[in-house]
C-alpha cells in the first residue's frame, strides 16, 4: 500500500492536486482527528523539506479559489514560515533547547524517567495517549491536534520536561522541523505565549476524536477537564530578538567553477534563486552517523535518504552536470573532498535554517576554506519577505503577511 505522505516531488505534486478541491472545507474540518487524516493535506513532510515550496502551495490554492475561501489552509502553510522566521529572529531559543536537552538526558530523574520511557513505549496506561504513541512510531506522523494533546499530556499531566518530549517527536516525525517542533512544544508549555499553556481536556477530545478512542480504552481518567492543571514551568528570560543573518538573495549567478550542495532543509534547487546558475556538479550527502547519534528513527532516516536522492536526480536533469550522492561519516570532510576533486572555486546552497544543518555550517565553511573554496548561501525571496515580520505572535504576523501573500501570487 503506498504511503499517504509524499516521498518525492512528483508524489507531492500529485497529493497537492488531490487535496485542492477540498481546500475550502479545511477551516471547518481540520481539527477533527480521523483515521487516515482525510481532512488535512498530508503535505507537511514535503513542505518541511521543500519538495514543494510554500509559494507553490499557496499559489496553487489561490489560482483556484479566492483567499477568503481558503484562508485557513493558506494560514496553515504560513504557520511553518512563521515558526521558521521566529526562530531565525530568536536563534538563542534553539541553542537553549539543545543545551537543556543534553542536561535532561545526562541527568535523568530516577523518579520520572521510568514514566517517560513507558510513555514513549506506548505503555503509559492512558489508552488514548498510547494509541497516539503507536501511530507516531509506526507511521512517523500525527495529526496536529493530536500532537497538541500528546504534548499537553506529557507536560501538564505526566509533568515531564518538555524538551525530552520534543526530542521524541523530532526523532520520529517525518515532517520534523526544528522551528515548528521546538516552538510548538514551547507554546503548549506556556513559554511561547506567556501564561497561555495548552491543556488537554476530555471535552475537547470527545468533540474532535472518535468516541471509541475514549470509550473503548482504559486509563483516560486523568484527562478529565477538572483534573488537568498547567504544570509550573521554570520561567526564563524572554529571548532577545537578534538581527537576521545576512545571505545573498535574488536570482543568483556566480562565475567560475561552481558546485551545488543540497541538504534536507531545501531540496528543490531547480526552482527559484539558484535555477539559472551554471553548475559543474551537485552533491548531496547522507550523514548516517549523525542521524544515528541524534537517535532518528529508521523510518525517518530512510525518508531523508529518499528525498535527497530524488533532489539530486532532479538537479542533474535541470543543470546538466555531474553529481555525487553518498553516505558519509563526516559531512564537512566529504563535501570539501568532493569540491576539491571537482576543482570548484565556490560551493553554493540555499541557506539552512536554525537547527542541526545550520549548526554544522561553521565546520563546513572551515573545511572548504582549507582547500581554498568559498561557500555562498542564498536565501529565498519568500523567506526574505516573511521572516522579518515573524517577531511577535502569529496573528500579528498574518495581519502583516496577508497582503504580501496576495502580492507574491500576483507577481507570479
Amino acid at each position: 500500500m503506498p504511503s499517504p505522505f509524499p516521498h518525492n516531488r512528483e508524489t507531492a505534486k500529485k497529493r497537492l492536486e488531490e487535496f485542492l478541491p477540498i481546500a475550502p472545507d479545511y477551516g471547518v474540518k481540520r481539527n477533527f482527528v480521523i483515521p487516515g487524516h482525510p481532512n488535512v493535506s498530508r503535505l507537511s513532510p514535503a513542505i518541511r523539506h521543500r519538495l514543494l515550496l510554500e509559494s507553490e502551495v499557496v499559489e496553487s490554492a489561490l489560482k483556484r479559489f479566492r483567499l477568503q475561501a481558503v484562508e485557513k489552509f493558506v494560514q496553515e502553510v504560513l504557520w511553518r514560515t512563521y515558526w521558521k522566521g521566529w526562530m531565525e529572529n530568536h536563534p538563542s531559543v534553539w541553542n537553549r533547547y539543545v543545551q537543556r536537552l543534553k542536561l535532561v538526558k545526562n541527568h535523568r530523574d530516577p523518579d520520572r524517567s521510568p514514566l517517560a520511557e513507558r510513555i514513549c513505549a506506548g505503555r503509559s496506561g492512558v489508552g488514548l495517549i498510547d494509541r497516539l504513541t503507536c501511530e507516531l512510531v509506526e507511521t512517523g506522523y500525527l495529526h496536529n491536534h493530536a500532537r497538541m494533546w500528546w504534548a499537553s499530556y506529557w507536560i501538564h499531566v505526566a509533568r515531564l520536561p518538555w524538551e525530552w518530549g520534543a526530542d521524541f517527536f523530532f526523532r520520529h516525525l517525518i515532517d520534523a522541523d526544528p522551528a515548528s517542533n521546538t516552538l510548538s512544544w514551547r507554546w503548549v508549555a506556556g513559554l511561547h505565549t506567556r501564561g497561555k499553556a495548552y491543556l488537554i481536556r476530555e471535552s475537547n477530545l470527545r468533540r474532535f476524536c472518535p468516541a471509541q478512542w475514549l470509550d473503548g480504552t482504559t486509563g483516560n481518567g486523568p484527562l478529565q477537564d477538572h483534573l488537568v492543571q498547567a504544570a509550573p514551568i521554570d520561567e526564563e528570560a524572554r529571548p532577545a530578538r537578534e538581527p537576521l543573518r545576512a545571505f545573498q538573495h535574488g536570482q543568483a549567478r556566480i562565475g567560475g567553477r561552481v558546485g551545488l550542495w543540497i541538504h534536507p532543509d531545501d531540496s528543490c534547487p531547480e526552482i527559484g534563486e539558484l535555477s539559472r546558475q551554471s553548475l559543474h556538479g551537485v552533491c548531496a550527502l547522507v550523514p548516517r552517523s549523525v542521524y544515528a547519534a541524534m537517535g532518528l528513527s529508521g523510518q525517518r532516516q530512510k525518508r531523508l535518504h529518499t528525498l535527497l536522492e530524488d533532489s539530486v536526480q532532479r538537479a542533474v536533469a535541470h543543470f546538466n552536470c555531474r553529481s555525487l550522492f553518498a553516505e558519509t561519516t563526516s559531512l564537512p570532510a566529504a563535501l570539501a573532498q568532493w569540491a576539491d576533486r571537482e576543482g570548484l572555486a565556490t560551493v553554493m546552497a540555499f541557506a539552512p535554517f536554525v537547527g542541526p544543518v545550520n549548526g554544522g555550517l561553521a565546520t563546513i565553511r572551515m573545511a572548504l576554506e582549507e582547500k581554498g573554496i568559498g561557500l555562498t548561501l542564498v536565501r529565498r525571496e519568500w523567506d526574505s519577505s516573511f521572516f522579518p515580520k515573524a517577531s511577535g505572535g502569529f496573528f500579528s504576523f498574518w495581519k502583516s503577511a496577508r497582503q504580501e501573500v496576495v502580492r507574491h501570487v500576483a507577481d507570479q
